[in-house]
């Protein structure tokens, strides 16, 4: 309660994760497949083809998390992202990271 007070902007972002709340954004987290394509290209390169999506922390096995990933960042398989984006940008994002193709 205090929170919504203090920081009423911070309050807002943070309810973009909460199933329900904003239908035309969504933060979700992506665990890259085995055969997916995305693997070896860079977050950049991500965020440059999907444009209406950001990677916001990174996590990989044996590694501690990583908030806002340089975007010179390679992904490889098995990377869990979390990202923020429109839902339709997700959506396609998602297919590409289980190795449905873009």
């Amino acid at each position: 309660m205090a929170a919504s007070i203090l920081r009423p902007s911070i309050v807002d972002f943070l309810e973009l994760s909460m199933p329900g709340h904003h239908e035309e954004t969504a933060l979700e987290e992506m665990r890259l497949g085995a055969r997916c394509a995305l693997s070896g290209r860079t977050i950049a390169d991500v965020e440059r083809e999907w444009s209406r999506l950001r990677v916001v922390a990174l996590k990989r096995d044996g590694e501690a998390i990583r908030i806002v990933p340089e975007p010179a960042t390679s992904l490889a398989a098995n990377d869990l992202l979390i990202v923020i984006g429109d839902r339709e940008a997700l959506v396609r994002f998602a297919q590409a990271a289980a190795g449905e193709g873009e």
